[in-house]
């Protein structure tokens, strides 16, 4: 993608596009994040996401602060390609989230019990994937499961920020 673009880019231009393709989405679906629409008011990020598009405007991203360990995994064919496959997981004192975004389709976010390798390959089957000119469905599928264990070790080995 080309500087041009990224450096116009906007976290609430890529929230508020709810695009499949978002790492963004991905990324604050599993952070206690609300926004905040003109005539909307306030809303779960998770619940906007999955609404169709429509004419309001985006006000405000609000990001609560919690302590907690966070992870964030993607896979791309090349390093300014959109995400084949995007991943991000949260463990906070009200549980364990993970979202899979790039799916081709809008990211999801969904609770899980614990961070256990079978927990982990039951959840990302738990998702429908698509196919498109970047990977196909069952490849995403099997990179998913790949991608959330790179995550959970990564909040494994980390200190609750």
């Amino acid at each position: 993608m080309g500087v041009q673009f990224r450096n116009s880019a906007t976290i609430g231009g890529s929230l508020f596009g709810r695009f499949g393709f978002s790492d963004v989405l991905t990324a604050f679906l599993v952070l206690d994040t609300y926004v905040e629409l003109y005539k909307g008011g306030i809303c779960p990020l998770a619940e906007f996401a999955t609404k169709k598009r429509d004419n309001d405007i985006l006000v405000r991203v609000i990001v609560k602060k919690h302590r907690g360990r966070y992870a964030y995994q993607s896979y791309r064919n090349t390093k300014t390609d959109f995400p084949v496959l995007a991943v991000a997981v949260a463990e906070t004192e009200d549980g364990v989230k993970a979202a899979i975004g790039a799916r081709p389709q809008r990211a999801e976010v969904r609770k899980v019990p614990n961070l256990e390798k079978e927990t982990l390959k039951t959840l990302a089957d738990s998702y429908s994937y698509g196919s498109n000119m970047r990977a196909s469905a069952e490849y995403r599928k099997h990179l998913a499961s790949v991608l959330l264990k790179r995550a959970a070790e990564e909040i494994q080995g980390k200190e609750n920020v």
